[in-house]
């Protein structure tokens, strides 16, 4: 390999040695079909499993476990299992870009006891979407520290009472919004997030109206914010207000 400098000659560089392990690259080769654990379960419940399939949805929800559909890769739902998923692991699937949220997964699960009315409970522990390779191309495993809207929708009460800065994709004025202090603030996959609730410090809504911006534009903005001091216990939301 080589390269030329300004004056046209010809720098050579020496090669140089690596090796690529397998092992460093997470795959979906240790799964099981989806079907032959849940269309016939006689294990012991607690018993965890790695299954492949597919994510059909997920509650709009902000409660501590929300309901995950899950079904096999040919999108068959299966009987008498309901798939539930934590409040911060549900906030990282939110961000799983629109290309990929209908790829097949390498689901984690921990399957528990039956309910009442002969469900089992399904706690999925870990998500990872897989390219067409079967390799991980996204999971909720990698949490990136230096994105701060993630790790504010991730864990809200963490930030308490806390400005802070960020950069972050936002739609300015809706015509639901240009009457009202709300804001709605965006991941880069379009979806809001889930456990927030931005609002507009007094006077700034005014500010965006005076500058006629497209309505339902989607813009990277900067923003300052003030996170609430609590959670709301209602609806399981936290307050931030956005003064810049």
């Amino acid at each position: 390999m080589g390269s030329e400098d300004t004056a046209g000659n010809v720098a050579v560089s020496p090669p140089v040695l690596y090796k690529l392990e397998k092992k460093d690259v997470e795959t979906g080769s240790d799964t099981r079909a989806f079907n032959d654990v849940f269309s016939v379960f006689n294990a012991k419940p607690d018993t965890q499993v790695v299954v492949r399939a597919r994510i059909l949805g997920l509650e709009n929800s902000r409660s501590a476990h929300q309901v995950l559909a899950v079904s096999d890769i040919s999108l068959k739902t299966p009987n008498d299992f309901r798939f539930y998923i934590d409040r911060a692991t549900a906030g990282l699937l939110d961000e799983v870009d629109p290309e990929d949220q209908s790829k097949e997964v390498r689901l984690s699960c921990l399957i528990g006891q039956k309910d009442e009315r002969g469900i089992f409970q399904v706690r999925v522990t870990r998500v990872d979407f897989l390219d067409e390779s079967n390799t991980v191309c996204h999971s909720t495993a990698n949490v990136d520290k230096k994105n701060v809207l993630s790790e504010l929708n991730r864990d809200p009460s963490a930030y308490a009472g806390k400005k802070i800065t960020f950069e972050a994709l936002a739609v300015p004025m809706t015509k639901q919004t240009a009457g009202s202090d709300n804001f709605r603030v965006l991941f880069e996959s379009l979806r809001k997030p889930r456990n927030l609730d931005f609002v507009l410090a007094k006077g700034l809504n005014d500010k965006i109206v005076a500058e006629k911006i497209k309505p339902n534009g989607v813009y990277k903005t900067r923003l300052t914010v003030t996170v609430g001091e609590k959670m709301n216990i209602a609806d399981q939301s936290m307050k931030v207000t956005v003064s810049k």
